[in-house]
């Protein structure tokens, strides 16, 4: 949990995952353990991730993070690469509805397999 920057009450749950890269069923464990620990939290919250899951992969495991824990993956079929050897789009930014992503851009840093994304976000109610 974070204090929201320029809030003196608005808390914020903040994660960084990295899902299992090889099948899909340790993805949805993980993703259940995920709902699991946010479950019975209220605060907005936002899911930095590797879920090296593309958006309709998986089960639906974007969606089901989205439905289950109240987030939004922006605009997940706009064209973004974020693991070039395969051109895919596996790393997220999800974020609860009440927050929005001003910003969203993928570096061309070559420090591992993926690129990093910097997003900008607004929390829609201060």
């Amino acid at each position: 949990m974070a204090r929201w920057p320029g809030s003196e009450s608005i808390d914020v749950d903040i994660a960084s995952v990295h899902f299992d890269f090889l099948t899909g069923n340790p993805r949805l464990k993980e993703a259940m353990k995920l709902l699991e620990i946010f479950k019975g939290r209220n605060d907005p919250r936002v899911i930095m991730s590797d879920l090296n899951s593309e958006y309709a992969a998986d089960n639906q495991l974007i969606t089901l993070l989205e439905d289950s824990l109240g987030l939004s993956a922006g605009q997940p079929h706009v064209e973004v690469v974020t693991l070039p050897k395969l051109q895919k789009r596996l790393d997220w930014v999800l974020d609860s509805r009440d927050i929005e992503i001003v910003t969203h851009e993928v570096l061309p840093d070559t420090l591992s397999d993926h690129r990093a994304i910097v997003a900008e976000l607004r929390f829609l109610k201060i």
